[in-house]
């Protein structure tokens, strides 16, 4: 052959494009798993805070020890099986910033959460409230006889209404949607454009900005509760949520509620987005996310149309609200996952609940109340005195009598306090938090193989199952683990002012203390 032709030939073999060439479906599926199971040693673009699956401690200096939690031993301190080390040993008093467990007992359903001044939550079974005490069956922690001067609220959990959508059961109610290939040829090969797929009552997505996953809620609700349990085991996710939207293939298009989990920060959006006029649809600003690392986090996101708000809790913990200035134009009944980066995501036990569309952490009212507020789950509130509480009824005595309160129809009640109380965290204490929003502050007596034993300067001593406790955190606002983010720390404005919550013009709630971090 001639030269001219040949280099011609060659040179439209370089700039025609290669047609692409499907994987066969079996390969295809085997490669996806891989690189969810980690098999693929690709790392992210960007730095990320990876941490251990399973059970570590965390130490102030830095280093992270994974391992076994065996007990505690106040004189000698933290008793730690190390994977390469033969013998158990004691990590000193003071050098341990956190312990990350994993928790492992079952419980039956709280019907009622207590919040109390010091900042630590209790849920459980509402035995009774008085004019002196409240009595709860506390999950995990047995019967506690809490002083009503030390309970800030009260939220029933009855508010939220029934199960629109329980797992992944049903594969075929789900509409699927590959993401945006990336690179060229070869990256196309091995499938680096993301799929979600449904396997064990999971989604799973390997990884590929813009694969999309998202079904239509029955009966068209205008507001919702959806609890999850999320994966990413290269890091903290890079994944978006879709709530009301009318378009389930396109997650450019449409109208939504938009939050997504991407470089470290949860942000907020409204669609549709008119870039020609300048608009990105924000709301609000970004609001920085815990370290999740490679550890499954228990998600819960509320959204509501009217008016149009989402609030997000991680592991139990309140992360951030948002509240767009203008309603949605349209919107529908649709839910939608996002992959936004390529770092594998897995999603299970999804509950999709019907919600009252009110907030579910409550308006921050003064602290000094000088009346008992009651909010119900359509909106109104009352001002009285709660007298009693008994068998799920509230005997409430208002400006108008003593009327009877069924706790099902009641979102938050917010307690009166005499006097202003203030709570100094003692020398030592700890921050422990159990898998079912139980959070407690108190000083570490002794803890075995089975059993951690406490005291609380509200409560005195409770004995707590360690299969039930997923952090203890002996961090403070003054001495904190580098290159962690603080829990506690409140967003701030460009000017350095604090950031006032947009729902109602007063202080953002802060998360409890002793937030997984």
């Amino acid at each position: 052959m001639p030269v001219r032709p040949a280099i011609f030939l060659l040179l439209g073999a370089f700039l025609c494009p290669a047609k692409e060439v499907p994987l066969p479906p079996k390969i295809r599926r085997q490669i996806e798993l891989e690189i969810f199971e980690g098999k693929n040693n690709s790392n992210p673009a960007a730095p990320q805070l990876v941490l251990p699956e399973g059970p570590f401690a965390a130490l102030f200096a830095g280093g992270i020890f994974p391992g076994k939690f065996l007990g505690i031993d106040p004189a000698k301190g933290i008793r730690w099986q190390h994977p390469a080390v033969a013998e158990p040993f004691h990590l000193k008093p003071g050098t341990v910033g956190f312990l990350q467990l994993t928790p492992t007992a079952n419980a039956a359903a709280p019907d009622c959460e207590s919040r109390l001044v010091s900042g630590d939550q209790f849920t459980g079974k509402l035995i009774s409230l008085d004019a002196k005490s409240l009595t709860l069956d506390a999950t995990h922690c047995g019967r506690l006889v809490i002083p009503r001067q030390h309970i800030s609220a009260l939220l029933p959990r009855s508010a939220e209404g029934d199960a629109l959508i329980q797992g992944f059961q049903n594969p075929a109610e789900w509409v699927f949607t590959h993401g945006e290939a990336e690179g060229g040829l070869l990256e196309k090969l091995v499938n680096k454009q993301g799929r979600w797929m449904i396997k064990n009552n999971a989604a799973i997505c390997p990884g590929g900005n813009g694969a999309l996953l998202g079904r239509k809620l029955p009966g068209n609700p205008q507001a919702i509760r959806m609890d999850f349990d999320l994966r990413s085991p290269q890091g903290n996710p890079q994944i978006g949520f879709r709530f009301f939207t009318d378009n389930l293939t396109n997650h450019r298009a449409g109208h939504s509620l938009d939050l997504t989990f991407r470089k470290g920060k949860a942000t907020a959006k409204r669609q549709p987005i008119d870039r020609d006029a300048g608009q990105n649809g924000r709301i609000g600003k970004s609001i920085p996310l815990p370290a999740l690392g490679k550890r499954a986090a228990h998600i819960t996101i509320h959204a509501s149309l009217r008016p149009a708000q989402l609030h997000l809790a991680i592991n139990g913990q309140h992360i951030g609200s948002w509240e767009s200035e203008q309603p949605l134009e349209k919107f529908g009944a649709g839910i939608l996952f996002v992959q936004r980066g390529k770092q594998p995501a897995r999603i299970e036990n999804l509950v999709i609940r019907k919600s009252s569309g009110h907030s579910p952490i409550g308006r921050q009212l003064p602290a000094g109340l000088k009346q008992d507020h009651i909010t119900f789950t359509n909106g109104d509130h009352i001002e009285g005195e709660i007298k009693e509480i008994k068998k799920g009824i509230a005997i409430c005595k208002s400006s108008f009598g003593d009327i009877k309160l069924p706790l099902a129809k009641i979102r938050i009640a917010q307690l009166a306090r005499k006097a202003i109380l203030k709570h100094k965290r003692p020398e030592g204490a700890a921050v422990i938090t159990l898998a079912n929003q139980t959070q407690i502050t108190g000083q570490l007596k002794i803890a075995d193989a089975q059993t951690l034993n406490l005291t609380s300067p509200t409560l005195g001593k409770i004995s707590i199952p360690l299969n039930a406790i997923r952090t203890i955190d002996f961090q403070t606002p003054k001495n904190r683990i580098p290159g962690f983010p603080d829990p506690n720390a409140k967003p701030k404005t460009k000017n350095g002012n604090k950031r006032d919550d947009p729902m109602n013009g007063l202080p953002n709630i802060p998360p409890p203390p002793g937030c997984d971090p």
